[in-house]
């Protein structure tokens, strides 16, 4: 879409978790991942195959706690839990990048939009919202912005930003907020965030005076008790957005 200078208002999307279902799917790139390191370690026997399978399983939860992004990475972790330091050190950087890119392509094959995504980005386009979509980086350069544009998402969106590729910071880092909105060239406290990680997705926003949007597959299972969204959303309501976000920029505009 072609941006509209005239707008003064942004609504700043996350990508996975928010606008696609991607999270689910990994189960599926970890199997790829574990069966790529079997073959490469010359392993057999299902007891090791599920002791390496839960050791990936273990380096994502891990290292996405630790904002540790980039795979090759994780795989290198994994193996040196599962043999030793110097089996970990032997990997060549190109098998751990194949090993990152059989991940990322696997998930990107696998994910799909939530539904009433584009109905929703449509809709705020139409009421002169900028549209900005903000997304941490895969840690293989280029990756998000390949998966992006395989989702047949980037016409909806004025500006993107990979925080850790087009900023040194990632999310919760005030830095790539910033750089986001001087990309859509509107002041961070005209702006609404949208995304599904309490963890990454507030903190930053709310100190530059941003309104936050949590999508959340049910309120019920929602945990956190220190970095609480403006609202809370269920993905099943997301069309709801097509009049809260105006709402609260109004709501700014008339302040």
């Amino acid at each position: 879409m072609t941006s509209n200078t005239e707008k003064r208002y942004a609504a700043i999307f996350d990508f996975d978790g928010t606008l696609v279902e991607s999270h689910p799917r990994r189960n599926i790139a970890h199997s790829k991942v574990c069966d790529f390191l079997l073959k490469y370690l010359n392993i057999q026997g299902e007891i090791q195959e599920k002791v390496l399978l839960n050791l990936i399983e273990l380096m994502e939860r891990e290292m996405n706690e630790k904002h540790i992004y980039n795979r090759n990475i994780w795989w290198k972790e994994a193996v040196k839990r599962y043999f030793s330091k110097d089996i970990s050190e032997s990997i060549s950087e190109s098998t751990l990048n194949e090993l990152t890119t059989i991940y990322w392509q696997t998930v990107s094959d696998e994910s799909k939009i939530f539904p009433g995504v584009e109905d929703l980005l449509a809709s705020l386009w139409q009421k002169g919202i900028k549209l900005g979509l903000m997304s941490d980086t895969d840690g293989l350069e280029g990756m998000k912005a390949k998966r992006i544009e395989d989702a047949g998402l980037v016409e909806y969106f004025d500006a993107i930003i990979i925080p850790g590729e087009d900023t040194k910071d990632t999310k919760p880092s005030t830095q790539p907020f910033i750089k986001i909105c001087a990309a859509l060239g509107v002041a961070p406290e005209n702006c609404v965030h949208v995304g599904d990680n309490p963890q990454v997705d507030i903190l930053g926003a709310k100190e530059l005076g941003m309104k936050t949007i949590i999508l959340t597959p049910d309120k019920t299972h929602f945990k956190e008790k220190i970095l609480i969204p403006d609202y809370l959303i269920e993905l099943k309501d997301i069309k709801k957005l097509e009049e809260l976000i105006p709402e609260l920029l109004n709501e700014k505009n008339a302040k």
